[in-house]
């Protein structure tokens, strides 16, 4: 199967521009997030205090491919989905292990994607994964499995 460029370097590209892109959130105040197709940005993680301003960005989903309790202090994906909520964004949480994402995982992205309000934020601690899970999940057949 050919995959476009942008789609096979976005995860590689992700990983390697996290930290930067944490300390421009840092200096800015703004949110980076990458576009890695029509409708759906990824970023590193974001905390319930982002939400806001992802929503005020135009967002109306979001999708949390982080595993709770991965690192000290991280939050925890109950908490932001309430925040969530609470702004009126629909969230769902859909954990992929640091290896990577599984037929399975990506499944449950076309099923949550089916019926969530564009655009969406895919996040998770650097947004490779996050990039992975999208680009796993496009390359699954109309029925939910490879072609």
């Amino acid at each position: 199967m050919h995959r476009p460029a942008r789609l096979v370097l976005a995860p590689l590209l992700l990983a390697l521009s996290a930290p930067a892109a944490l300390a421009a959130d840092a200096e800015s105040g703004a949110l980076t997030v990458e576009q890695i197709s029509p409708g759906y940005a990824v970023r590193a993680q974001i905390t319930a205090g982002d939400l806001a301003r992802l929503a005020a960005m135009g967002f109306r989903t979001v999708i949390n491919s982080r595993p709770d309790g991965e690192e000290p202090g991280q939050p925890e994906a109950e908490e932001l989905a309430a925040e969530a909520h609470r702004l009126g964004l629909t969230y769902h949480h859909i954990p992929v292990a640091p290896s990577g994402p599984t037929e399975t995982e990506a499944r449950k992205l076309r099923a949550a994607l089916t019926t969530a309000p564009g655009p969406v934020l895919g996040f998770c601690r650097s947004g490779r994964r996050a990039a992975r899970l999208k680009e796993l999940a496009d390359s699954l057949g109309p029925r939910g499995g490879s072609d």
